[in-house]
């Protein structure tokens, strides 16, 4: 797994080289808009209270989270970017159910500390500052960590082709306690 937010190849693949640039330029005008928003985001410590709802966000539903998320929508789809960008807050132990996404995500860690991983694979660490690259058709959970809340920019790209998600089962505390 490559952490560029800039590695495209995967995504590409088998399309015409037509279609490469528009691809590279959207995901550029998604990555740029997340760290214009990442960039405003309070410091380290000075988000809302725990388990209190960011500005804007409301709760995940529960057969998409475990634990308690918050998601605030920042490009809904039908835009002309044809992306869908997130803001999400998962407090202390909250995470996805594992899921893949037909034309992959980009995450962009903007506070705290948390987990990713994939299907087969170990659990990674994933902080502020850093970035997941996620191919497509690739089974995954992400979430926070134990003891505070992560917040991340979910970037799903080309949601016109194939859709933005495709939700499965709950990742069970047994995997979730993996983590080292």
């Amino acid at each position: 797994m490559k952490s560029s937010a800039f590695h495209c190849e995967p995504v590409d693949a088998g399309r015409p080289p037509s279609a490469r640039p528009l691809r590279l330029l959207i995901v550029s005008g998604c990555l740029f808009l997340a760290a214009c928003i990442g960039s405003t985001a309070p410091a380290l410590g000075q988000s809302a209270r725990p388990g209190t709802a960011p500005k804007g966000a409301n709760r995940g539903p529960a057969d998409n989270f475990t634990g308690v998320v918050w998601v605030k929508p920042l490009v809904p789809p039908g835009s002309r970017t044809d992306c869908i960008v997130s803001e999400v807050t998962f407090e202390a132990k909250g995470r996805t159910v594992w899921h893949k996404h037909p034309n992959g995500q980009i995450l962009v860690v903007t506070q705290g500390t948390g987990y990713y991983q994939e299907k087969g694979k170990p659990i990674r660490i994933i902080r502020q500052g850093e970035s997941v690259d996620i191919a497509p058709q690739v089974v995954h959970w992400h979430g926070a960590g134990p003891n505070g809340r992560l917040t991340h920019i979910a970037i799903i790209p080309n949601v016109s082709r194939g859709g933005a998600v495709n939700w499965m089962q709950p990742v069970t505390d047994q995997e979730y306690g993996q983590a080292k």
